[in-house]
């Protein structure tokens, strides 16, 4: 069984006379259709639903008394009643019957709430006046109209100074009353102004005792009671305050000002004298209807016909403020309840939790009930009556026009109408939806036209045109058949097929139509018409159907789809329902499917039926028709019936919850079950534009458009391309004159703009010239928000930092670093720190010195955690605190003085844990930075070392002329810290090549530019300045490694004196190998020296390679130190968050505990207070009652003794004495009361208050007399006549004596009913006391119950792997219920078979690699074969090059052995003489290397003599410096010291190159020198390959 809840009510419908009263504490009370809304200013209070009255009527007026304590309460009915109830606990008090008609217009208290007025609405019209106790809140009528008033009147107000004079307004008219006590009626006095044209609205009595009222126009008039006569005294302002037009629809008074609403949403405050207005307020509603006061007298409530909204005004309730000092202060004004825009016709749910209603205005509100926002409205058309989902995000709404439109809502801010036709004739009566949202069809009972989704677009596939007769009342799909149900007017139901468009043609109107005898199936009559109806089941040969008769009864069906169509009895024999229910008071809306077993129905009484049909989806066996005895589930009534009742229904996809609209314009939250309550949160309104929407014509006479324009244009197409051939033509004619003039000079072209029409070209400059102001005032403004935002996070953000955010990208792997935010710790939060750790410290060491048990010792003796490894305590460092620095000691971590998180339940260790917490997230954070910090410096040293070993390289690349590609890492601009809110212009892209200005000034700089070098040369001045300012001492520049040596001219083709070979003498042969000679000799020092340099190279990016591989390794490493004080700091962070919350806790148990305990002796205390006033006044009542029975009796006897008393007994005088008092009584003195009147008839002046009208309360408080003063107890002088003075005398004391009796019995009577009332009021006070006392108790007990539970909960944090299973499986969970039993001999024979085809995989693998080795070996010899070629070729042209000298002939010829062995001797004792001479030469070096070291101590000797001299030269060169440093500034002594520094260390570097080059010069001539008289000297091909010499 489940349950229903109205969980939220969304709207508000005020109409043109909104109801509004205020409550207490911030609550404010409206209609909301059946019920109350008590809704409150403050935020985050969810508005509560009061069922007031019956529940089932519409609530139309509430008024509430001046003390807050009674709420009178109105329902639209026959006959209204009023009904009282007590506020806040809103127990009925009183209900008077038959008090209007139908409605009631205004009603309300006086101010002293002892009187109560009402004014009914038509067609009664009439004014009654009640009589209120105010002790018991009850009332009694006292007098009304005899007859009903012309006019109809909006709002009625009672006199603060007279309760017998009233005053009402509206519908353009004013009138007074005055009551009559003696005829029990009210006089009236009709208003009256100079204009006739005036409609008088809403009217306040003013402090003066005149009446204020407002205009249509927008003037106040003031009316005098007396003669009802008005004088203009106000104006609202011109239309520089946009009030023109305004009417005032609404008067509030207040001590600094006269509020004025006016239906522009606008509030006027004037003075009391009217003088001007002192300042205007704009609300946020469009249409202003009444303005209300809070009882706080700081905040107005605004109402509109849907809308409430919410003024505030601070320090508006000081009296002692001056009215002009509001005018600058802010107001805030909000919107807190917002409607439908008038009546619903329809809802329907979206996905998630927005919903959409749509009211009979065409306006849809989407409203978002879980946040409570409204987000957005859209126009959806002029008379709309259907609406239905169709998608998620879309819905279909019809109208009266025939006209359907599709809405989305998939951004509801923008919602927009995509589809729109008219489909039908009439209008839209019926809209249904298929199950899955795939079709839907819409009708007015004669055509039926069907809208499909087709490639996610929504497109009308045709219309079914129903040919019976009459026209269908009520349509649904049939699921699982296909096809639908259409009902007729006279009961009949057809079952139809579904139709299908595709083969069918289009009309002549181009759309496709079907007739409905073609789709048809069977029919039905039914006992009685329906109105709606709902398919439960479909079955091949029978249909559940649940429907809605005009009888007001829900009927279920069964239709037998086995009966013959064409059956004779169908038209006599009706189809009698199954069972019938009676669910409603009025006809039904629709029946509304929810989780398969449920049906909900709604209908036109307002009432919602949930009822359980799972037993209706089943076959059912036909019987008589019973009546259903199982109640609903729930039935219940929250939309007025007065308006249609509900109208729509929407489910949400997970149907858990509904909503309802209704004709009365409010919106429902249903709950189905027990779900999650939504969020108390105060409704926030999202802007939205509003556009009407338009109707259109027939859907399909848009094709019709279509083919005529489209012969229009076939009929036209000659001319049209006649006027294209022309203007292509014109356009190649204006191309080629732009190509002229592209090519003439440029004084003779032509501005491109002159190629334009003037017309054209005015407008484009105008475009342009908008173009270009919006851009620059867009980018201006936005310029400036940007610039405000980033300067305010720098500010407030990243100024304040200690550590700022940097990243540090490593130098060859793609990986990065960040460090952590820091920010500064004061040196206070530092401190503290210490001191705690010191205290930690003292209470660890006392713990162990005294064996103090702990969880830690406890656990450690828990068998389970034997088998965890134990940490030794002596192997874990002691916490201590040394004599360090605050800072240097903050960086220490606190982990070892920390707190067991079992042992953190009081507040004093929560607050040390917390501390020590932020100081270990501040130590973990601190010691990554300083780890991060010396990575950095580490890059930057490396990276100086890089660049060093890059300049050699590039010299290297320089020298070899290569191109290769260097390894230079950086910084990048991403680590610079700086760089994240400094942006230059350079990182800014422009495109400046279409400025008219920037293309002017490249011209003039170019211009520039060609005349300076025409007329100085080439500029090279800034070399120039470069060699002056280093003065020669420039790097020499790099010379490329070549083989490049001038051959003599003789040796030259290509010169005059080039001789042949041939023809050459033996001076030039000599020549010639000379220069052969020097050939190769420089080609091997080139190839020696490219070879060094391309080792050089390749080793010095080796160890730039190498110590970037070194920090890209230490990045990673850093990377995961700073994961791991990441999870760190967010532990340290978690329990801090959790400690937080327990101490926060804490102290609101505690400020909560006191409030309660307070709370109790107060409420104890007032009881016992109560009690004793009760005691004593029930005890003065008795004394007070006894006495007053006595007097009577005294009375009484005197009365009856009267004969017994002197006078009356003297025998000559008595009888005559008797006849005198018995005739001569004594009345009440008018004249006396009138006198008395006259003399009390001025007030006091008022106390400053800011109460408009509290000195009214002054007036009543002078005006009060007893009746010791009153004339009517003082007796008139009789004539003595001819009685004795003694007798007389006796007589008039006789007669004073029972006036003065008369008096006390009076005075004791009224005190008696005072004292009654009093009694009865405290002894309801004191029953209420006691009640709360016993609650109070109740609820102080529980509490702290709840307290000491909750005081001993500990948050235990734990830490969890991902992607792993954390909880061991048991050792045996096999399931042997789905096993089979198979052959052992299978399974050997499975593995057997597995096992081969392993092997032979494996043996085929081993194949595959000896192949890979064959393929690999011929490769290697491939390749060996190819260098051997090359190198044969190589050979070969050393052979076809060589020349043949007489030495080689010989040695060709033969002969020639012995010249080697010769030339072999000769070598050997030159080499023996070499190593004599070295050897001499390494003795020499020798000696000169320890003179050299001899030297060298010399030299420190020196230097360090030279040291001295230093230090005394840079003292004074100090003084000096500091001397000079106060004359010029410190930018050019820095500029200086650096200018030097630079020419020092270019001066070193080049001394240290200079002689590195020559010594290394010095050491390769030596090498060749040695070579070549080691080696021998072969020609060596040049890489031009030349023809034989001899061939020649």
């Amino acid at each position: 069984m489940i349950s229903l809840e109205a969980e939220r009510v969304l709207g508000f419908q005020g109409g043109d006379n909104p109801v509004v009263v205020s409550g207490t504490n911030g609550e404010y009370l409206y209609p909301s259709s059946t019920g109350v809304m008590v809704a409150s200013t403050e935020p985050n209070v969810e508005p509560k639903f009061w069922v007031a009255g019956d529940g089932i009527h519409q609530i139309g007026h509430i008024a509430i008394n001046p003390t807050r304590t009674v709420v009178a309460i109105t329902e639209r009915r026959l006959k209204v009643a009023i009904i009282l109830y007590s506020y806040p606990q809103r127990r009925q008090l009183q209900r008077l019957a038959d008090v209007a008609r139908v409605d009631v217009a205004d009603m309300g208290y006086s101010r002293d709430g002892t009187v109560f007025a009402l004014l009914a609405d038509a067609p009664q019209c009439t004014v009654s006046l009640f009589t209120v106790d105010v002790a018991s809140g009850k009332m009694m009528l006292t007098s009304n109209t005899t007859k009903p008033h012309q006019h109809l009147y909006r709002s009625i107000s009672v006199d603060p100074r007279n309760n017998a004079q009233l005053c009402a307004s509206g519908g353009g008219h004013l009138v007074f009353w005055l009551q009559d006590a003696q005829n029990k009626s009210l006089v009236p006095t009709d208003g009256k102004v100079t204009n006739a044209h005036v409609r008088l609205t809403h009217h306040a009595w003013m402090p003066n005792g005149t009446v204020a009222c407002g205009t249509s126009s927008g003037e106040v008039f003031a009316f005098s009671p007396d003669d009802g006569v008005g004088r203009l005294v106000f104006q609202l302002p011109s239309v520089d305050d946009n009030t023109d037009a305004a009417g005032i629809v609404s008067l509030v008074v207040t001590c600094h000002h006269v509020i004025l609403g006016c239906t522009n949403g606008s509030l006027v405050f004037v003075d009391h004298g009217f003088q001007a207005s002192q300042f205007v307020i704009r609300t946020t509603l469009d249409h202003l209807a009444a303005v209300r006061l809070l009882p706080e007298w700081h905040s107005l409530l605004v109402m509109s016909s849907h809308s409430i909204g919410l003024v505030h005004i601070p320090g508006y309730e000081d009296p002692h403020r001056k009215p002009e000092d509001f005018a600058q202060q802010n107001h805030r004004v909000a919107t807190i309840h917002s409607g439908c825009n008038g009546e619903a016709v329809g809802v329907c749910h979206h996905k998630g939790s927005s919903a959409t209603v749509v009211s009979a205005g065409g306006v849809a509100t989407t409203f978002d009930y879980q946040k409570n926002v409204i987000l957005g409205t859209v126009h959806v058309g002029e008379q709309p009556t259907l609406v239905r989902r169709f998608g998620d995000h879309v819905f279909a709404v019809a109208s009266r026009t025939g006209t359907v439109r599709m809405v989305d809502v998939t951004k509801p801010s923008h919602t927009a109408v995509v589809l729109r036709g008219r489909v039908c004739e009439g209008p839209i009566s019926m809209c249904e939806v298929s199950k899955g949202f795939t079709r839907l069809f819409v009708s007015d009972g004669r055509t039926i036209a069907f809208f499909s989704y087709q490639r996610d677009e929504i497109v009308m596939e045709g219309v079914v045109k129903v040919n019976t007769s009459s026209p269908a009342v009520a349509i649904t799909w049939v699921d699982g058949f296909g096809g639908f149900l259409l009902a007729q007017g006279g009961g009949d139901v057809g079952l139809y097929s579904a139709p299908f468009f595709d083969d069918v043609p289009e009309n002549a109107e181009g759309c496709r139509e079907i007739p409905s005898e073609q789709l048809f199936v069977n029919s039905w009559r039914l006992d009685f018409p329906i109105v709606s109806l709902s398919v439960t089941a479909a079955f091949d040969e029978v249909i559940n159907l649940l429907t809605h008769s005009l009888d007001k009864e829900a009927k279920l069906y069964l239709l037998d789809r086995t009966l013959s169509v064409d059956r004779k009895d169908r038209e006599a024999k009706a189809l009698k329902p199954q069972l019938t229910m009676k669910d409603h008071e009025k006809k039904g809306n629709l029946f509304v499917p929810l989780r398969q077993k449920y049906t909900i129905s709604v209908a036109s009484d307002g009432r919602l039926a949930l009822r359980d049909t799972a037993s209706y989806q089943a076959r059912i066996a036909p019987t008589p028709t019973s009546k259903e005895k199982r109640d609903p589930i729930c039935s219940v009534v929250r939309h007025a019936s007065s308006k249609g009742g509900i109208v729509g229904v929407g489910v949400s996809d997970d149907e858990t919850r509904f909503v309802t609209a209704g004709g009365d314009g409010y919106l429902i939250v249903w709950t189905v079950g027990k779900q999650q309550a939504l969020a108390n949160t105060q409704l926030k309104v999202m802007p939205s534009p509003l556009n009407k929407e338009v109707d259109d014509e027939m859907f399909y006479s848009e094709k019709v458009r279509e083919s005529e324009r489209e012969v229009d244009r076939l009929r036209h197409e000659e001319q049209r391309a006649a006027v294209r051939k022309t203007i292509g033509q014109l356009r190649d004619r204006l191309r080629h004159v732009r190509k002229e003039n592209d090519a003439a000079a440029d004084d003779e072209q032509v501005a491109l703009q002159d190629f334009l029409v003037e017309q054209q070209k005015s407008q484009f400059e105008e475009q342009c010239a908008l173009a270009v102001q919006d851009m620059a005032e867009t980018e201006h403004y936005a310029n400036l928000e940007r610039d405000y935002v980033t300067g305010i996070v720098k500010k407030e953000c990243w100024d304040v930092m200690d550590v700022q955010l940097t990243k540090l990208r490593a130098m060859q792997a793609d990986a990065h670093v960040y460090n952590f935010h820091e920010r500064k710790v004061a040196s206070k939060d530092l401190s503290i720190l210490r001191k705690l750790k010191f205290l930690r410290l003292v209470e660890m060491r006392d713990h162990a010195v005294r064996n103090v048990q702990s969880f830690e010792t406890i656990r450690e003796a828990n068998p389970a955690d034997e088998d965890k490894p134990q940490v030794e305590a002596a192997d874990a460092p002691a916490p201590t605190v040394g004599n360090k620095s605050i800072e240097a000691e903050a960086n220490d971590d606190p982990k070892p003085f920390l707190y067991n998180h079992l042992t953190v339940f009081t507040r004093h260790r929560a607050i040390i844990q917390l501390t020590l917490l932020k100081g270990r997230s501040f130590s973990i954070r601190s010691s990554f930075n300083k780890t991060f910090a010396e990575l950095v410096a580490r890059k930057k040293t490396e990276l100086i070392k890089i660049d060093e070993r890059n300049v050699r390289c590039r010299q290297v690349l320089k020298e070899l002329d290569e191109d290769r590609v260097i390894f230079a890492p950086g910084f990048t601009k991403e680590e610079d810290p700086k760089s994240i809110f400094e942006i230059t212009d350079a990182e800014v892209p422009a495109d400046k090549s279409n400025d008219p200005d920037e293309k002017k000034r490249i011209a003039a700089e170019a211009d520039e530019r060609r005349r300076w070098l025409e007329r100085h040369g080439s500029d090279d001045s800034a070399d120039k300045a470069l060699k002056v300012w280093m003065d020669g001492r420039l790097e020499k520049e790099v010379r490329t490694l070549d083989v490049k040596i001038d051959a003599p001219e003789f040796a030259d083709s290509n010169s005059e004196k080039f001789v042949i070979p041939e023809e050459r003498n033996e001076e030039q042969h000599r020549i010639y190998k000379e220069y052969e000679k020097a050939v190769q000799k420089r080609m091997e020092e080139v190839s020696a020296k490219r070879y060094a340099l391309q080792t050089e190279f390749t080793q010095l990016q080796k160890e730039n390679i190498e110590q970037a591989k070194k920090f890209d390794a230490q990045i990673v490493e850093l990377f995961q130190r700073r994961l791991n004080s990441q999870q760190q700091c967010f532990e340290a962070e978690l329990a801090q968050v959790k400690l937080s919350h327990g101490v926060q806790l804490h102290q609101e148990r505690s400020r909560l505990a006191k409030r309660m305990e307070a709370h109790r002796e107060s409420v104890a205390e007032a009881h016992l207070r109560a009690t004793r006033a009760t005691n004593a006044a029930r005890a003065k009542a008795t004394n007070a009652h006894t006495k007053l029975e006595q007097l009577r009796e005294d009375e009484k006897n005197k009365e009856k003794n009267l004969r017994t008393v002197y006078p009356f007994t003297d025998a000559e005088f008595g009888d005559a004495l008797v006849r005198i008092y018995t005739k001569k009584k004594p009345k009440k003195s008018e004249h006396g009361k009138k006198k008395d009147d006259k003399k009390h008839d001025t007030h006091a002046a008022p106390v400053r208050s800011i109460d408009p009208f509290a000195f009214i309360e002054e007036e009543k408080k002078t005006k009060s007399r007893r009746y010791a003063d009153d004339p009517q107890y003082q007796l008139p002088r009789l004539d003595q006549g001819e009685f004795p003075q003694h007798i007389w005398d006796a007589f008039q004391r006789y007669r004073q004596d029972r006036v003065n009796t008369e008096r006390e019995i009076a005075i004791l009577t009224d005190d008696m009913m005072e004292l009654q009332r009093n009694v009865e009021q405290l002894e309801e006070g004191e029953a209420e006391l006691a009640d709360r006392e016993r609650e109070a108790i109740e609820e102080f007990e529980a509490f702290q119950k709840d307290s000491l539970k909750e005081q001993f909960d500990v948050d235990e944090l734990h830490t969890f792997r991902q992607g792993q299973v954390e909880v061991e499986q048991a050792p045996v969970v096999t399931d042997y219920a789905d096993a089979v039993l198979i052959f052992s001999s299978e399974i050997h024979r499975h593995n057997k078979l597995i096992r081969e085809s392993g092997s032979e995989k494996i043996g085929l693998l081993k194949e595959i690699n000896e192949k890979r080795k064959e393929i690999r070996l011929i490769e290697w010899e491939m390749e060996y074969l190819t260098f051997s070629m090359g190198s044969l070729e190589m050979e070969l042209r050393h052979l076809h090059t060589l020349r043949v000298t007489k030495q080689m002939q010989e040695y060709i010829n033969g002969g020639g052995e012995d010249h080697n062995e010769k030339e072999r001797s000769k070598l050997n004792r030159h080499i023996d003489h070499i190593r004599n001479t070295m050897a001499l030469k390494i003795e020499d070096r020798r000696q000169q290397i320890l003179r050299m070291k001899r030297a060298v101590k010399d030299k420190e000797l020196e230097n360090m003599l030279l040291l001295d001299q230093v230090a005394e030269s840079k003292g004074l060169v100090d003084e000096r410096a500091s001397i000079r440093d106060l004359q010029s500034s410190e930018l050019d002594a820095q500029r200086t010291q650096k200018l030097m520094k630079d020419m020092r260390v270019t001066r070193k570097l080049e001394d240290v190159a200079k002689a590195q080059q020559e010594e290394m010069l010095l050491l390769k001539k030596e090498i060749d020198r040695l070579r070549e008289r080691t080696f021998p000297s072969f020609a060596v091909v040049s890489k031009r390959v030349v023809g034989n010499p001899d061939q020649n």
